[in-house]
């Protein structure tokens, strides 16, 4: 040993209970998260900030950071649900040149998404709430046309490629989200049961076998 000590430098602890730091994107994907979930836990009326920032764990400066109120808070979780309901879309396999097959799988993940827990229960807090807060079914019918029309685009292009014979490829996609839709309604006015997995995809083989001979005479 020489007569010097010889130190490594290292480098300096994060002090105690002090939070990791976290991207912006990671930030508004927790509080956008926690805000869904509290709003299908408890409502528009009774979801609090507070609570909010709770289960994103993160802190209420962070959070008005991102978001000025509660309206743009709502708005940033309808966001983030189509933007990741988009995103299963752009995950499934190439509908090009599959034909029925093609259109019955852009149709499958269109109905699973809107009879999904979360899409039902949105739909039903907003349809209790809004007469006093407007703003909710702005922003819900906003976020809504984002999601029907990714879906609309997808259905052009299977007709674009001849995977399906239509002329009238917006005609065809606003027919089949209407009658996905009107057996949504059915679901959430307790009109008929929600279908279990085997329901659905029968409901889907034939609805698609419906749309595709009728597409032809568009």
């Amino acid at each position: 040993m020489t007569g010097d000590k010889q130190c490594k430098q290292r480098p300096k602890a994060r002090g105690a209970g002090r939070p990791p730091v976290r991207s912006r994107d990671e930030t508004l994907r927790l509080i956008a998260r926690a805000a869904t979930e509290e709003f299908m836990a408890n409502g528009y009326a009774r979801t609090s900030i507070k609570a909010v920032v709770a289960r994103a764990g993160v802190s209420t400066k962070s959070l008005y950071k991102i978001v000025p109120n509660k309206a743009e808070l709502f708005r940033l979780a309808m966001d983030q649900a189509i933007d990741i309901s988009i995103q299963q879309f752009d995950d499934l396999p190439s509908c090009d040149g599959r034909g029925r097959d093609g259109l019955r799988t852009l149709v499958m993940a269109y109905t699973r998404i809107s009879l999904s827990e979360p899409s039902l229960k949105v739909t039903n807090m907003i349809w209790v709430e809004h007469k006093e807060f407007p703003e909710l079914l702005e922003n819900y019918r906003e976020s809504g046309r984002r999601f029907t029309e990714a879906f609309d685009q997808r259905v052009a292009r299977l007709c674009r490629s001849g995977a399906v014979t239509c002329s009238e490829p917006l005609v065809l996609a606003d027919f089949i989200r209407n009658a996905i839709d009107g057996m949504r309604r059915q679901v959430l006015f307790g009109q008929r049961k929600h279908p279990n997995d085997a329901e659905l995809r029968a409901w889907v083989d034939q609805c698609t076998r419906l749309f595709v001979e009728g597409a032809s005479s568009l």
